[in-house]
């Protein structure tokens, strides 16, 4: 947890990894005065130059010639004009007519920022900000969003207020994040728009305020913007408030591919929540979620595959879905897979199983420390410290030789020979089993 004039931010992420160049030459209906920008451009008439650029770039009012149109960006930005420099770096960076040379755009993006440029500073702070054709420097990318921002640039806004809010490029700084992202959001965008409800929703930079954050959610997702149209929807069936308008919510942003709407939506098929249950339904859209690498949509249809819900019943499907929540780190799922291991395997995976439990158990998931304390109790995993730096070890692997001393790996076993070597028999060590704490 995104226009004509930029990149269209409304159903992106809340980041700066997205953005395009951006070049604002514009087109009228240039086909009844062609000869006459001929003829101004062939006296040196920048603004000429730029147009015929434009027209054949577009094939606008004659045939599309990328080439034709490099040669007049050419011509106005070999004048000094900020605006052909900026459209000649997007030429290059593109590679529209030419062989792609990201170095040699920054150049020229930097030739129009230093005149002021507005869109010359937002492309080359991009290029900071991702080390295209520039060194990477996230301090330099950030000077140029600033500057970009005081002429009203409301891309670069949401740019500098998602910098603050990350400590991308400068500190970490809440209140400044709100201060920028509300001047992009009172410029109707809508990324802004969606950031600035989850400022108010979590309280960063600002006190929680539910009833403000529901108004921004809004003016974002009546814009379309996905992620809002998610939280929104979620929020509505979650608390029963309007279940019917949280599903279609919900719909709009699946119809758009958001993973979260989609397992979200999916659970509403499986419980009957707004819509007729449906657990066929909820399996699909689990697995489109899961496709995108949703991990709760991953541990929804291995949980159906587990149980043969919605789908015939398959352990091994269930299994692969399983891990690949659990490589995220997702605590829902290690606790299932552990379970399942311990359950089905029992001793032959009882430490590999005891490890995911517990990694669950320390995110908080409630349910692996309340089972993480009973299979311990039970005796179904072994608990046992490490000779040489006394951690709690689940599973430990013991010393070859004596086979009672544990150590939590190879580096403690190296680090306790010294001394271990001098006493490594069974008669003279005692393995040591205690009860884990949680």
């Amino acid at each position: 947890m995104g226009k004509k004039s930029r990149k269209t931010r409304s159903n992106k992420k809340s980041s700066c990894d997205d953005v395009e160049p951006q070049c604002n030459v514009r087109l009228c209906d240039a086909k009844p005065y062609m000869r006459n920008f001929r003829l101004a451009a062939d006296q040196g008439c920048a603004d000429a130059q730029l147009v015929l650029g434009k027209c054949f770039q577009e094939g606008e009012g004659v045939e599309k010639d990328l080439k034709e149109a490099m040669r007049y960006y050419g011509l106005a930005a070999d004048q000094g004009d900020a605006t052909g420099q900026v459209s000649l770096g997007l030429v290059y960076y593109k590679g529209e007519g030419v062989e792609k040379n990201r170095k040699e755009a920054a150049r020229y993006f930097a030739l129009a920022a230093d005149q002021g440029h507005v869109e010359a500073q937002f492309n080359l702070a991009n290029c900071f900000h991702d080390g295209t054709g520039v060194k990477k420097n996230l301090t330099k990318a950030l000077r140029l969003w600033r500057l970009a921002t005081d002429q009203g640039h409301v891309a670069a806004q949401f740019n500098v207020g998602f910098c603050y809010q990350n400590g991308k490029g400068v500190e970490k700084n809440p209140t400044k994040a709100l201060r920028y992202f509300r001047l992009a959001a009172d410029q109707g965008d809508a990324a802004a728009q969606f950031a600035l409800g989850l400022c108010y929703l979590n309280g960063d930079g600002v006190e929680k305020d539910g009833e403000e954050a529901a108004r921004y959610f809004k003016l974002a997702a009546d814009q379309g913007n996905a992620r809002a149209q998610c939280n929104l929807g979620y929020a509505f069936v979650e608390s029963g408030i309007n279940i019917e308008v949280g599903v279609r919510l919900l719909r709009l942003a699946t119809d758009q591919g958001h993973a979260a709407a989609q397992c979200n939506l999916g659970l509403c098929y499986m419980n009957g929540t707004g819509v007729e249950k449906n657990p066929t339904e909820a399996l699909r859209l689990w697995r489109l979620a899961a496709d995108q690498g949703h991990a709760a949509a991953q541990v929804n249809v291995g949980k159906c595959y587990h149980d043969g819900n919605g789908v015939e019943k398959d352990l091994k499907v269930a299994e692969c879905c399983f891990k690949l929540a659990t490589d995220q780190g997702d605590a829902k799922a290690q606790y299932e897979l552990g379970k399942w291991y311990l359950t089905r395997f029992n001793k032959p995976r009882s430490y590999k199983a005891a490890k995911l439990i517990r990694a669950s158990a320390e995110q908080g998931y409630e349910e692996a420390r309340d089972y993480m304390r009973t299979i311990v109790v039970d005796g179904l995993v072994d608990v046992e410290v490490c000779a040489w730096c006394a951690k709690e070890i689940i599973g430990a692997k013991k010393c070859g030789g004596c086979q009672c001393v544990c150590y939590c790996n190879e580096a403690c076993q190296k680090e306790d020979w010294k001394t271990h070597k001098m006493s490594c028999r069974p008669e003279n060590i005692r393995c040591v089993n205690i009860t884990l704490v949680i």
